[in-house]
């Protein structure tokens, strides 16, 4: 895929890479340094557009947080809101703390307080589940894809935006199934991390070959927009 000769801002990231990016970007302060410089920086238009699709999540739940913050001043209960956010985050704080507890000290499969317990009954179920489900939804991306991107107006910049966007939908299935994953690691799995780290390296390939096949949609259209 390498060979074709495209301009280097518009060269296309793999799956790998938006992995990598989307862990990059979930470090503290460090994450918020490089998602500033990469929703700036034109050296790769779909780098550029992959952080500012993190801007837009992140205003979504400004608004969300927002909309919820009015309602309960609306309604009298804008104290019952804020202890609500802080016990949400201080349950978070101490399943973390018991999760790893757990885990180093005895290995127990005992439900975690204040960790919803996963509805699966093995990795191998919440793989299959989710595997099933980022193959079934990845012809039908394509298939989104390919309409949009025969009415984009906007170059190769705009295939780069549709296939970024194709992609992400595919990464967020795969997000999922290693969250619920995580869940039954700390309620009904051993605790071994080794264990679902494995099994989430696998999920993360069928997204990575998966994906491979939305890029590849993306470079035949690119390639046929450079001949035309």
């Amino acid at each position: 895929m390498r060979d074709y000769d495209f301009p280097r801002q518009y060269n296309p990231l793999s799956a790998w890479e938006y992995f990598g990016l989307s862990i990059l970007y979930a470090i503290p302060i460090v994450g918020l340094i490089f998602l500033i410089i990469h929703t700036f920086s034109s050296s790769n238009i779909n780098r550029r557009s992959f952080a500012r699709s993190y801007w837009c999540k992140l205003l979504l739940l400004l608004i969300l947080f927002g909309a919820f913050y009015g309602i309960a001043l609306a309604t009298g209960r804008s104290t019952e809101f804020q202890n609500a956010i802080t016990e949400s985050l201080q349950n978070y704080t101490s399943s973390g703390v018991a999760a790893s507890g757990n885990s180093a000290s005895s290995g127990s499969n005992t439900s975690l307080a204040g960790v919803k317990k996963s509805s699966y009954d093995s990795y191998s179920s919440i793989y299959q589940d989710y595997a099933q489900r980022i193959t079934s939804a990845t012809p039908g991306l394509i298939d989104e894809y390919n309409r949009e991107a025969a009415s984009n107006t906007k170059g190769l910049e705009g295939l780069a935006e549709i296939s970024n966007a194709k992609v992400e939908k595919l990464a967020i299935i795969s997000n999922e199934g290693v969250e619920e994953m995580a869940t039954y690691m700390m309620t009904k799995g051993s605790g071994n991390y080794e264990e679902y780290q494995e099994w989430a390296t696998m999920l993360y390939n069928v997204y990575m070959e998966e994906a491979q096949k939305i890029t590849n949609a993306y470079m035949n259209s690119a390639m046929g927009s450079l001949g035309s």
